[in-house]
């Protein structure tokens, strides 16, 4: 026995050392590969060969308030998702605040192969139907606010365009060329082959950062560099090492403390108090024992209830963090409310439990 509890204890210590290594090896493999990707040397073919200024049709600003405007300003299509109708090939240099503008429509609609350069937005794009745009292959140069402004429309797909030197001031909005008030449902990147859109402000960032209350990202623009690592795998690592970390520390300590501890002391004292609890219980009166069930219902309906109301309240909070912008004061006040509301009802919870466990002890003295 004493053979078998040893090599035992050789055998987790073992492979709680190789977990530990194994951990601090992966750290150190993704710092020296994160900062070995991170000293970017730039796509010598970066930006799109999208058309230029001088090879499109010179056009007004555009100005599109419901589907009927598709038709009346004669822009090809029927609406639908095998034939949107499609804004192509012109060049809108204006002096009006929007070079395209659309809101409202229902219908499914394409803007692409266009330059656009206005005195605020490029294109926004505001209240339209569900998943029923796109915004492809296009060139956003020199507007004074941004590039592209998407409010309150979801499921939007934005890739393979320029965005080149737009806000270049900045607003009090943020610094970005893009601007996203969608429900964080928008895609800055093509699905399918992995690509973004050009940023001349990218710098040496793998990722480009959209401003809104969206928090919105282009994980894959096209002038990154070609080395960086990939955000899914990112995400995916920092989810495995805490727990590699977790898992090593218990694969330690378990066998050594919390084994030999549970078995000499928590196992005798737990048999001990069930029986005691028994000999009690058996000498109580039908009238004691319903007092007793009733106690505990009502207990174990507190706990529930408390339960809820914390993990809700935590939802709540976690939810507002991932969205909520910093001028949002409507946002921050619901992640103060919920964040309170869960650490009281948490408390609570920790409170009833302890003053159970408490008259408990008592009880079983008597």
């Amino acid at each position: 026995m004493k053979r078998r509890n040893f090599l035992i204890n050789k055998l987790t210590t073992a492979i709680s050392l190789t977990l530990l290594v194994s951990f601090i090896g992966v750290v150190l493999f993704t710092t020296t590969f994160t900062e070995n990707m991170c000293q970017i040397t730039k796509n010598s073919a970066s930006m799109l060969e999208n058309p230029l200024s001088f090879d499109l049709t010179p056009h007004a600003a555009i100005d599109i308030d419901s589907d009927y405007d598709f038709i009346t300003l004669g822009f090809p299509g029927s609406g639908t998702a095998e034939d949107p109708y499609v804004i192509e090939g012109y060049n809108i240099t204006t002096t009006s605040h929007t070079g395209i503008y659309i809101s409202g429509p229902t219908k499914y609609f394409t803007v692409r192969n266009c330059y656009v350069e206005a005195e605020g937005y490029g294109i926004y794009i505001g209240h339209v139907a569900d998943g029923t745009a796109t915004v492809i292959n296009n060139t956003f140069s020199n507007n004074g606010e941004y590039g592209i402004n998407i409010h309150y429309s979801d499921n939007i797909l934005i890739h393979h365009n320029n965005f080149v030197d737009n806000n270049l001031g900045g607003s009090y909005r943020g610094f970005s060329q893009a601007y996203d008030r969608g429900g964080n449902k928008n895609t800055w990147y093509d699905p399918e082959t992995k690509e973004g859109n050009y940023w001349s402000d990218l710098g040496d960032k793998c990722t480009y950062k959209i401003d809104g209350k969206a928090h919105s990202k282009d994980l894959y623009p096209l002038n990154r560099a070609q080395s960086c690592p990939n955000p899914i795998t990112m995400t995916i690592l920092s989810i495995v090492l805490p727990l590699l970390v977790i898992v090593a520390i218990l694969a330690f300590v378990v066998p050594k403390y919390a084994v030999p501890y549970t078995k000499n002391t928590v196992i005798p004292n737990y048999r001990k108090r069930k029986a005691e609890r028994h000999l009690r219980i058996a000498k109580m009166s039908e009238e004691d024992l319903q007092k007793r069930k009733r106690k505990r219902k009502r207990f174990i309906w507190i706990i529930v209830i408390l339960g809820v109301i914390s993990i809700g309240s935590a939802i709540v909070c976690i939810r507002f963090l991932f969205v909520v912008s910093p001028e949002d004061i409507v946002g921050w006040l619901i992640i103060a409310i919920s964040g309170g509301i869960f650490l009281v009802s948490s408390l609570s919870m920790l409170i009833v439990t302890l003053v159970k466990v408490r008259k408990e002890k008592k009880v079983s003295k008597i």
